[in-house]
């Protein structure tokens, strides 16, 4: 086990959720605003981190990426996709836990019996690139929305 590796998801994970929490404080109509440059509106960049944090934790735990989340086709409420962040938070939390440097997984990622080789160092550090750089979309489009962002960085995060 990497502590180190293991607070970097534990932040991941605390960062997700409060910036879930301020989305869903919000006013609904902003979940439907996006801005030119980000991923899309902040609903679906928040549905997309969920979605994409949950292929990368099946990967790494041995199961379907392709099939990792209740959320891949079909949408749903912010309160489904903050769940869906609660749940790969923690088991990306439990991948960094049993990480081996250096291992490589075969990973089919779209479910057509394709498989590629990924190393798991990749996945990880994909992982937490992934998700902090649609956190940061988010809260520019809430700023720009007049609405204040939570504090997310590692400070906030290790000052609680």
């Amino acid at each position: 086990m990497n502590d180190t590796l293991v607070a970097c998801f534990e932040h991941n994970r605390w960062a997700n959720l409060l910036l879930a929490d301020a989305v869903l404080a919000a006013d609904p109509a902003v979940l439907a605003v996006g801005l030119e440059g980000t991923f899309g509106t902040i609903h679906e960049t928040m549905m997309h981190i969920a979605i994409a944090e949950a292929s990368y934790a099946a990967a790494l735990l041995g199961g379907d990426p392709a099939r990792s989340s209740a959320l891949r086709g079909r949408g749903g409420p912010m309160t489904e996709v903050r769940d869906e962040l609660a749940r790969t938070g923690a088991e990306l939390i439990a991948a960094a836990r049993t990480a081996e440097a250096g291992a490589i997984l075969s990973v089919d990622w779209d479910g057509d019996g394709e498989r590629h080789p990924m190393g798991v160092d990749f996945l990880l550090v994909q992982a937490l690139d992934h998700g902090r750089e649609h956190r940061t979309q988010v809260a520019a489009i809430l700023t720009r929305q007049g609405v204040t962002p939570p504090e997310m960085d590692a400070w906030a995060y290790f000052e609680m």
